[in-house]
C-alpha cells in the first residue's frame, strides 16, 4: 500500500494534445517562409544610376543625337533623328548588311551608346532578336537597346 501511495500516476498523451497543433502550425509556416524568402532574392535589381560627373563628360553631340531602328515586317529603317540614313531589306543575310551600318553608326558617333527599336506590331519576334542581337554584337556596339512606342 505504501508503494502505490508514492507511486506517480503516469499521465496518458502528456505533451502529445499541444504537440500536435503546433506541428501542423510550423508545417503550413514552413514552406511559406522560405518560399517568400526565395521569391524576394529573385526579385532584388543591382542599379547603377550615373553620376553628376559622369553626365557632364559627354559633349552635347553624343547625347543630343538619338538613333532609332524601325523595324517593320518587310524592311529596317535606320534613321538619326529625322533624317532617314539606311533601308534594309529583311530577307536571306540582312544580319551582315545591318551590323556594316551600324558599326559605322558606331564610328560616326563613338561615344553613343543607347539605340531606340521601334517595331511594328506584325514582325515576327525571331527577327526583333536577331536584330538586337546586331546592335549589341559583343557589346562593343550599343549595348543598351531601348524599346518604345509612339502610341
Amino acid at each position: 500500500m505504501l508503494k502505490s501511495r508514492f507511486r506517480k500516476k503516469e499521465k496518458k498523451g502528456g505533451f502529445l494534445p499541444i504537440l500536435i497543433p503546433v506541428m501542423n502550425l510550423f508545417l503550413l509556416i514552413l514552406p511559406l517562409v522560405i518560399q517568400n524568402a526565395y521569391l524576394q532574392k529573385l526579385t532584388t535589381l543591382d542599379l547603377q544610376l550615373p553620376t553628376i560627373s559622369g553626365a557632364s563628360s559627354l559633349p552635347a553631340e553624343a547625347v543630343n543625337r538619338n538613333i532609332f531602328i524601325e523595324i517593320n515586317p518587310s524592311v529596317i529603317t535606320i534613321r538619326e533623328d529625322e533624317k532617314k540614313i539606311d533601308e534594309i531589306q529583311i530577307g536571306e543575310g540582312f544580319e551582315e548588311r545591318l551590323l556594316s551600318r551600324l558599326t559605322e553608326m558606331k564610328q560616326a558617333h563613338p561615344l553613343k551608346k543607347d539605340i531606340l527599336l521601334k517595331v511594328a506590331p506584325q514582325v515576327k519576334y525571331d527577327i526583333v532578336v536577331r536584330v538586337i542581337d546586331q546592335c549589341k554584337k559583343e557589346g562593343k556596339l550599343f549595348p543598351e537597346v531601348v524599346y518604345f512606342d509612339e502610341e
